[in-house]
């Protein structure tokens, strides 16, 4: 199981002219059971819990390289928030 800082954004801007993060916020710990987690198994730990109880993968896009994993909106791009892996003894 691997643990992961999720940091929510205050975003600034708009779909046409472009978003900027303004700021990130600790919303807390996730936990997700799988080393390599798929898209299905991050939507789940955000749901409910950060995300509403009705978003599914196709509602968001996620990028990252395991140690950082963002979440954006797959409708307009948004920035929404990006889970930071916690190595052991942090």
């Amino acid at each position: 199981m691997k643990q992961y800082r999720l940091w929510s954004y205050d975003v600034w801007g708009n779909a046409d002219d472009g978003y900027e993060v303004n700021d990130q916020i600790n919303y807390g710990i996730v936990e997700i059971e799988e080393d390599i987690p798929s898209d299905e198994d991050i939507v789940e730990a955000l749901r409910g819990f950060y995300l509403k109880d009705d978003i599914t993968v196709d509602d968001v896009e996620i990028d990252g390289d395991g140690q950082s994993i963002y979440v954006h909106d797959a409708e307009d791009g948004r920035p929404i928030c990006v889970l930071e892996l916690i190595e052991e003894g942090q």
